[in-house]
């Protein structure tokens, strides 16, 4: 196998597991119900909730020691059909399957009577997921013969990723540094939030800010401090792994200093999610979840396109490597199907927590999509997206069955349309026209591209009887999104079956589309805002 497929394929594998990092951390943090000072076990509670902080941290510099050493990869990727692959890639389901089991056995109770039986079922899940993942990249006999002549290297590049939080911990309590970076998260956290949610509280001479019963105080831990320290150690693994590839000058005058300021204001950006989340109604998630996972997820994310920035731009490279037309990222199915979901997760999260009533940010939610779906023009376009009538039919039972399943939604939707109705006319329209885009075109689109065009064929086995497995397994994580687990589900079945019925994403689109488009109408003759 040559180099860039080698290297492809390892790209849309580290898309893949960085997706499954994040989704285990949230379904873990919004579901798990324990706490570590009640278990009798706090040492290996805590070493759980870190897990998903740890696997970022290696995900990064996995990446970073792969492209480091592209011999690597050309001596030992298994290729897509290869029997030992597919085999270690369901040893990597069944660990995630044990990772989410519990938390859905035992959903709403709490678990910490019961936490050290769990916890060798996480454990052990843990362990099958990370080998599985490993050999699903390339055989334990290909890692041995790849990595024995450098492995004392890899060791010491290894532990410290895997380590990171206990190093950062104790960075922190080593820092020694004045207040005056803490004072200054302190007044731009307070600036932003104010800016998006006025009724806020802030007190300078003790560094709290908060509203309602909601107040969290701007610590030391709070600076940026952590952030700037994995992300200099990151930029010095790079240097150090590059160093005959990239060009010193830029790298240490323009790269290092933006990478560490995006750091810094990704902090700031988290402080202020944390506050508004928790002045919002949402404390539990705010200080356990957004605090303990963003600035992992935000440190992964920001390695990662430093990685990229480092290996696409000209001026950074001594020798520019040759890039085929039609290669960028721009063109790239995988992502195409995978990173405008990410997206649309992102902007919700961070409307829902901006907004007294999250639907009023719709319009933002809407040019972040259609955003999205714009840069990955280029590779939607390689698909056909031609409409059938099959899927129009589908598309309109599948509209007809979830009004007929909705008879609450009139509760539901009370809050939104007072609110809408104070709204000026002007931006009232501009609302009602981005919720209609939103709901009957760009949603439509990014969901079917994770789901259908992603998910599903992942998730089956080969024969009819695996991918009936792969259509049943999607379709319960679709319901389990959209909140009416049956009738998602069952929707999900539909828009499945249809994409199953010729290979084409476009079918279950064309049928989305117009079962969203039916509800809208549905929606603006009874003024039922709640059903959108």
């Amino acid at each position: 196998m040559n180099r860039r497929p080698a290297l492809r394929r390892m790209a849309k594998l580290i898309a893949f597991f960085l997706f499954e990092i994040i989704v285990v951390a949230v379904l873990w943090q919004g579901l798990a119900n324990f706490e570590c000072q009640l278990t009798g076990s706090e040492g290996v509670c805590l070493f759980l909730r870190s897990l998903p902080a740890r696997a970022l941290a290696l995900l990064a510099v996995w990446t970073v020691i792969l492209l480091a050493r592209p011999g690597i990869l050309t001596r030992f990727f298994v290729t897509a059909a290869d029997p030992a692959g597919e085999r270690a890639k369901w040893v990597h389901f069944a660990g995630v399957a044990l990772l989410l089991l519990p938390l859905f056995v035992g959903l709403g109770q709490d678990l910490s009577p019961w936490f050290r039986g769990l916890a060798a079922c996480w454990l052990t899940g843990a362990l099958l997921a990370s080998l599985g993942g490993l050999c699903w990249i390339a055989p334990a006999r290909a890692w041995g013969a790849a990595l024995r002549p450098v492995l004392p290297a890899l060791i010491l590049i290894t532990l410290p990723a895997f380590f990171a939080p206990e190093i950062t911990m104790v960075f922190q309590q080593l820092w020694t540094g004045d207040a005056t970076l803490t004072l200054v998260t302190f007044y731009l956290v307070s600036i932003l939030v104010h800016l998006l949610n006025g009724a806020v509280l802030s007190d300078p001479s003790a560094l709290v800010i908060g509203a309602g019963d909601f107040f969290v105080r701007i610590a030391p831990e709070c600076s940026g401090v952590e952030g700037l320290a994995l992300v200099g150690g990151f930029l010095l693994l790079y240097a150090g792994l590059f160093r005959d590839q990239i060009r010193a000058l830029p790298y240490w005058l323009v790269v290092v200093p933006l990478a560490l300021l995006a750091s810094f204001v990704l902090n700031i950006l988290r402080i202020a999610g944390l506050v508004l989340i928790g002045i919002n109604g949402n404390p539990t998630l705010a200080v356990e979840g957004f605090h303990s996972y963003a600035g992992w997820l935000f440190f992964t994310i920001l390695a990662l396109l430093l990685i990229w920035a480092a290996q696409s731009l000209p001026w950074l490279r001594k020798t520019a490597a040759p890039r085929a037309k039609g290669e960028g990222l721009r063109s790239d199915w995988l992502a195409a199907r995978m990173l405008p979901f990410i997206a649309f997760m992102v902007i919700s999260a961070l409307v829902m927590a901006a907004f007294a009533h999250p639907e009023l940010g719709y319009p933002l939610k809407a040019l972040v999509m259609a955003a999205a779906l714009l840069f990955f023009l280029p590779a939607l376009r390689s698909q056909d997206w031609r409409p059938a009538g099959l899927p129009l039919l589908a598309g309109l039972a599948v509209g007809l069955g979830w009004w007929l399943g909705s008879q609450d939604s009139d509760t539901a939707g009370e809050a939104l349309l007072a609110q809408l109705i104070a709204l000026p006319a002007p931006i009232l329209g501009l609302w009602i026209l981005c919720r209609a885009a939103g709901t009957i075109l760009l949603v439509p689109v990014i969901e079917e591209l994770l789901f259908r065009g992603y998910l599903q064929p992942r998730l089956s086995l080969r024969g009819p009887v695996g991918a009936l497995i792969g259509l049943v397994l999607t379709s319960l994580l679709f319901g389990l999104l959209h909140g009416r687990v049956l009738a998602g589900f069952l929707s999900g079945l539909v828009f499945g079956a249809l994409y199953l019925w010729r290979g084409r994403i476009s079918d279950p689109v064309w049928a989305h589309i117009t079962a969203n488009a039916l509800i809208a109408v549905i929606a603006l003759i009874t003024r039922d805002v709640g059903l959108i």
